[in-house]
């Protein structure tokens, strides 16, 4: 049972029945509940919320592992990227974690993962044998490419969520 739900049946046992005990227990009931908010966040009944202003400080349960497993897959392909002869040169790999965070975690994580995997596409040797401007070229180019994986990510989440399956 959530927090709000525990001290509203609390609160009603400790007040006798009546008109005027009901309307102090509505009363309380709205400051309990607001009061008690941040409480729900951490509750189990309480089904996640999502919404425009849920950013990075609120996110779901399990993020950190998620967060590891990513960064981890990253490191992996930025050395194979630096050590290999023939570099990773599809978009794919990179985008795993990018197309994961968006859909699990939302778009703002999303668009993060795709700066990081633009990042980690670039090889070493593409550093040192082009000039800054094309450097900058392939990192947006592919930046660019990944968020397109970040919006539609984002659109066909939003259209499961109105059909009701979330």
């Amino acid at each position: 049972m959530s927090v709000a739900v525990n001290v509203r049946t609390a609160l009603r046992s400790m007040l006798p029945r009546g008109r005027k005990n009901a309307v102090k227990i509505t009363f309380f009931e709205s400051k309990i509940t607001r009061a008690c908010g941040f409480l729900t966040l951490f509750d189990a009944d309480v089904p996640y919320r999502t919404g425009a202003n849920m950013g990075f400080s609120h996110s779901k349960p399990g993020i950190l592992g998620h967060l590891i497993l990513a960064l981890a897959w990253l490191a992996f392909l930025a050395i194979a990227n630096h050590q290999a002869a023939r570099p990773v040169l599809s978009i794919f790999p990179y985008m795993v974690p990018v197309v994961f965070f968006a859909w699990v975690h939302g778009a703002k994580w999303g668009f993060f993962f795709a700066g990081l995997s633009a990042l980690a596409a670039l090889p070493a040797d593409y550093i040192a044998t082009h000039s800054k401007e094309d450097l900058l070229y392939a990192g947006f180019a592919t930046y660019i490419q990944l968020s397109g994986a970040v919006i539609g990510c984002a659109a066909a989440r939003m259209i499961r969520e109105k059909a009701g399956r979330s």
